[in-house]
């Protein structure tokens, strides 16, 4: 193992599964189950427009509202809209504490073993822990908060400053903000007011209005190009989301990346390269091969995930718990 020690987990829908979130084609179909809806209009959505948004999303052939809105710019608003009235309604706090479905309760286990023996004063030092996140919702900041909160018997100021060693960038956005570091979030529950839906509509970004450069985007390859081991959990490995990482760059290739060579990494105990490993649960034994071996190629073990398609996110974890210690 390294001396250094900096885990970034890359989440995809499915870590959201277990706290009762959709994947992307679930939530498709929850967004047409909108149309003819009568409590919209009072939100300020024009009832024309949102049947005609979910009926083409409908035959679309789209597999998520963000693929939809990829190729339909001009209904923008709308479809940020819509997906945010459609997710706000599994931010449950009940769900968040039970996580029974599939994937099971990692949020708990992952924070219970980094935060073993510690006071509260001590959770700052947790920041070997990175969470790059392509999910719109809050579920984890919110867990966190709750988790600290009530385990350490204090007030959300002091959870939050608790807890500001740890890193979650959205690269999407969220529905109304991040309890973590917003102090201006939406509460967490379903969108009930017209203001509330403008809150989320502004915070969310879906795939081609972000530039893969700026923002959370340029922030995440730094946590990426200081990284010892990426971890991908409940992700679908998307073509078009591998690529904007630019794993290659940040996580393989730092020495000519950084114009530094190889041994000055290992003179200071900082891995010239990042292990890449994770979960594909569900996938068959030709989508791990054509989703990710082949395009992550070198930077992949084959064995490392063909033999972890069994495995869901808290599996995965507790077979993979030394990752969660800082050296």
């Amino acid at each position: 193992m390294h001396k250094y020690r900096r885990v970034v987990f890359v989440l995809g829908a499915g870590a959201s599964v277990p706290y009762g979130f959709p994947v992307g084609s679930k939530l498709r179909d929850q967004v047409v189950a909108l149309k003819g809806n009568e409590k919209l209009k009072s939100l300020g959505l024009d009832h024309g427009e949102v049947a005609e948004f979910c009926h083409d999303l409908a035959r679309s052939g789209a597999e998520s509202v963000d693929q939809f809105l990829e190729r339909r710019s001009g209904s923008l608003q709308v479809g940020k809209a819509l997906i945010a009235l459609a997710l706000s309604q599994y931010e449950n706090e009940e769900a968040l504490s039970g996580a029974q479905s599939e994937g099971g309760r990692w949020y708990h286990y992952l924070f219970n073993r980094l935060a073993a023996g510690q006071t509260l004063d001590r959770l700052p030092q947790l920041s070997h822990i990175s969470f790059v996140t392509f999910n719109y919702d809050r579920s984890l900041e919110h867990w966190l908060l709750a988790a600290v909160e009530s385990g350490f018997g204090c007030d959300r100021e002091a959870a939050r400053k608790a807890l500001k060693g740890l890193r979650v960038l959205h690269l999407h956005g969220t529905i109304g903000g991040s309890p973590l570091t917003d102090h201006l979030a939406r509460p967490y529950g379903p969108v009930t007011t017209r203001e509330d839906l403008e809150h989320c509509v502004a915070s969310l970004r879906v795939v081609h209005e972000n530039m893969p450069t700026s923002g959370e985007w340029g922030d995440a390859k730094k946590l990426l190009g200081s990284s010892s081991e990426v971890v991908f959990l409940g992700f679908g490995f998307n073509k078009q989301n591998l690529d904007r990482l630019e794993l290659e760059q940040h996580c393989y290739n730092r020495s000519v990346s950084m114009g530094m060579a190889g041994t000055w990494f290992r003179e200071h105990g900082y891995p010239d390269r990042a292990q890449i490993l994770g979960t594909c649960h569900g996938m068959s034994a030709g989508e791990v091969n054509l989703q990710i071996i082949r395009p992550l190629n070198r930077m992949v073990s084959r064995n490392e995930f063909m033999n972890n398609r069994d495995r869901d996110v808290l599996g995965w974890l507790k077979d993979y718990v030394e990752l969660l210690n800082p050296d």
